[in-house]
């Protein structure tokens, strides 16, 4: 488990967005790690390529997706305890607990929901990176 690195949606979404500014990041941030994705990003993710990837966008999720585990929801009592507030979702809580309960670090752009649980004093290992919009064609 310590070479996996949980997805959460919106990694995903960089991934594999048109004209990504932050791939080659992701990339270097997952070289040599095992990728795996709770149930519940995998919904948030393919929701957002239903909404708004093009072609090419879709390819590339294939392709992500193909290279990744998906594993069930299992957050650590450490989230379950969190609160849902309005920047931390009940699925930020699942997605981000899960990554906490595998010991691994959840790779997301949600710097709000981080900040919401940190502050209800859990700290739970993230990679922090930009966000990236699906473009769609």
């Amino acid at each position: 488990m310590a070479n996996e690195v949980n997805l959460d949606a919106c990694a995903a979404v960089a991934f594999v967005a048109e004209g990504s500014t932050v791939r080659h990041y992701l990339r270097s941030v997952v070289s040599g790690k095992d990728l795996v994705m709770t149930r519940t990003a995998l919904r948030e993710f393919q929701g957002s390529l239903a909404a708004a990837a093009g072609p090419s966008e879709q390819a590339r999720a294939l392709r992500l997706l193909a290279r990744l585990r998906i594993i069930p929801d299992g957050p650590s009592p450490r989230a379950q305890a969190l609160r849902p507030t309005n920047n931390l979702e009940a699925e930020d809580i699942i997605i981000l607990g899960t990554g906490d309960a595998l010991g691994i670090a959840t790779v997301t752009s949600d710097r709000r929901a981080v900040s919401a649980a940190r502050s209800q004093r859990a700290n739970i290992r993230v990679l922090l990176h930009p966000s990236e919009p699906l473009k769609g064609v």
